[in-house]
C-alpha cells in the first residue's frame, strides 16, 4: 500500500451504493384448454382440427360397390299377365313381338357348351328347328342333351331376327328385341335392325303363330 492519506469528500461522491430498480415481468395466467375448440390465437386462423369421436370411429368406412347386374326379364305368364297357347306369339300393346323368358345358363352349362363347340359349332337349324336343308352342312348335327340344347337356344337368342318385331314364326329361335337392358353399344346388331325400339316387354296378348 502506498503511503498516501485517505480523504473522504461526501459532498462530491456518494458513500453508499445507489439501488437499481429491476422491472418485474408478470407472467400471464396459464389457460389450459379442455378441448380443441377452446384454443384461440392472435395469428392467422388455422384450419379446424378434426377430432375423432367415439361415434365417428364406430361408423364403417363406405366401400364402393360393384354395380349389380340387370335383372332378367320376368316370365310373360307371371304377375297377372295373360297366359296363352305356348305355340302362339306373345306381343306387347304396340303389337311388337316379345321374346319369352329364358334364364341365363349357369357357369357349368356355359363351360360345357363352349367345350362342345370349340372343335365344331352346332347347327342351329338342325337342333332348334329340325329344318336344316344343307346337304353338306358344315355344322354339327350330332345329338345333344337338354342342357346343351337349352344353352344353344339361349345363345341363338343373341342373334337378331331379320323380320324383327313383326316376326310371327312359331319356331323362330332368334331375338326380336335387344337382350341387353339399356344397351349403349353403337355397333349393336339389334340397333341396326331397329330392335332397340322394343322397350315395352310386358305381354299384352298372344296372337296366332305362322308356320
Amino acid at each position: 500500500m502506498l503511503p498516501f492519506p485517505v480523504v473522504s469528500i461526501d459532498s462530491v461522491f456518494e458513500t453508499k451504493p445507489i439501488p437499481t430498480k429491476v422491472p418485474v415481468k408478470v407472467a400471464p395466467a396459464l389457460v389450459i384448454p379442455t378441448s380443441y375448440a377452446a384454443v384461440t390465437t392472435t395469428t392467422a386462423p388455422e384450419a379446424p382440427v378434426a377430432v375423432p369421436t367415439r361415434q365417428t370411429q364406430s361408423q364403417p368406412t363406405a366401400v364402393p360397390q360393384r354395380p349389380e347386374p340387370l335383372p332378367a326379364l320376368a316370365p310373360p305368364t307371371s304377375n297377372g299377365e295373360p297366359t296363352g297357347d305356348p305355340r302362339n306369339i306373345p306381343i306387347n300393346r304396340a303389337g311388337q313381338r316379345v321374346d319369352r323368358f329364358m334364364r341365363e345358363p349357369t357357369t357349368q352349362e356355359k363351360e360345357r357348351f363352349e367345350a362342345r363347340i370349340s372343335y365344331r359349332k352346332l347347327c342351329n337349324e338342325y337342333h332348334l328347328r329340325h329344318a336344316c336343308r344343307q346337304p353338306y352342312c358344315r355344322y354339327d348335327h350330332d345329338p345333344v342333351d337338354k342342357e346343351l340344347l337349352y344353352t344353344l337356344r339361349y345363345t341363338a337368342r343373341r342373334i337378331p331376327c331379320p323380320f324383327g318385331m313383326k316376326c310371327r314364326r312359331q319356331d323362330c329361335y332368334l331375338g326380336h328385341h335387344c337382350p341387353w337392358r339399356e344397351c349403349m353399344n353403337p355397333k349393336c346388331h339389334f340397333l341396326k335392325n331397329g330392335l332397340h325400339d322394343v322397350i315395352d316387354l310386358q305381354v299384352a296378348k298372344f296372337v296366332q303363330a305362322e308356320s
